[in-house]
Formats: C-alpha cells, sequence, structure tokens
C-alpha cells in the first residue's frame, strides 16, 4: 500500500554561539537561546513481510522533504535570527498495527529517516553543500555551519500510537 503523512517535532537548534558566528558576527554579549520546528512530508511504500500471530508486519520504505527553521535569540543582545534548511531523505521502518475496533488500530512503528545535505540560509548568508555560498563569513565554510545547526540528518525513530481509518 501507499502512506502519505505529515509530521511536525520541536527539536534542538544547535549551537547558537557558533550559529551567530558562522551566519551574523563575533558578538559575545547577550545571553543564548534556542528553538527548532521541524515539518516532514513522508511518502512511502509498505510492503507485507511476515506475520507476528495474526498480525501483519510491514516493511516501509519511503521519501521525505523536511523543512527545518532554527531560531537562536540572544537575551539582552538584540539579536534574534532564524537558519532554514530544506532536505530531501529516505526512509526505512517497519510496522504493524493492532485492531482495536472496525476503524482504530494500535500501531508500533521503528526505523531510520536519512536526510542528505541542504543549504542552510539565515540573515543574508547561505552555505551551500557544493561550495556555492552567498555571503559567508571569512573562514567559514558549509561543515561549519552544519556543524552549528542541527539539521535532520541520521534520524532514528519510534512511534506508538493510535490510527483510525477514515475511509470504508
Amino acid at each position: 500500500s501507499l502512506r502519505f503523512s505529515v509530521a511536525y517535532a520541536t527539536r534542538d537548534a544547535g549551537h547558537p554561539l557558533d550559529a551567530r558566528r558562522v551566519f551574523i558576527n563575533d558578538n559575545t554579549n547577550g545571553t543564548p537561546d534556542e528553538s527548532a520546528k521541524n515539518w516532514q512530508l513522508r511518502l512511502d511504500l509498505l510492503l507485507p513481510v511476515t506475520r507476528m500471530g495474526t498480525t501483519p508486519v510491514r516493511m516501509g520504505v519511503g521519501l521525505r522533504r523536511s523543512y527545518f527553521t532554527g531560531t537562536y535569540e540572544f537575551i539582552g543582545g538584540n539579536e534574534i535570527f532564524d537558519i532554514e534548511a530544506n532536505a530531501w531523505g529516505v526512509g526505512l521502518f517497519f510496522d504493524t498495527a493492532l485492531a482495536v475496533s472496525d476503524r482504530l488500530d494500535f500501531t508500533l512503528q521503528a526505523g531510520v529517516d536519512h536526510f542528505f545535505d541542504a543549504a542552510l540560509a539565515g540573515h543574508d548568508t547561505t552555505y551551500d553543500p557544493d561550495g556555492d555560498h552567498a555571503n559567508p563569513r571569512d573562514g567559514y565554510d558549509y561543515e561549519s555551519a552544519d556543524d552549528a545547526v542541527n539539521q535532520p540528518d541520521l534520524e532514528f525513530f519510534g512511534l506508538i500510537g493510535l490510527r483510525m481509518r477514515l475511509g470504508g
């Protein structure tokens, strides 16, 4: 079967002081604070692989699209900026569902997603994985930006929840 899903998660944005140095300036004033959000679109192909008693276990493979935004604030330093990255990825997981009722399942899922390097853009600076940067700070490159920002890369996940079937 084919499945489309949308996911939202908050996460650690990375290292605020390093992000400020790589994307803006070398200031040291203000108390650093950070937060991040990550929207993901997922398209999966699910294939039956085995059974646990009467319950089918499926393997899923799929395409991912991640929309990451890290927000860095320096309280007392009057500086707030966002860094964004939109990356493509692939996923592999195993999935099973135990029927609770005709339309409701208890579901278990575990797997891994890998996101490919994507341009990191913030303030007026962009670091591109291929080295085609816009307004880079002297002495910094894509690796420096990637180390400062906690964009999705290799993500292990587990899911326990309820799934409702809407159709007939």
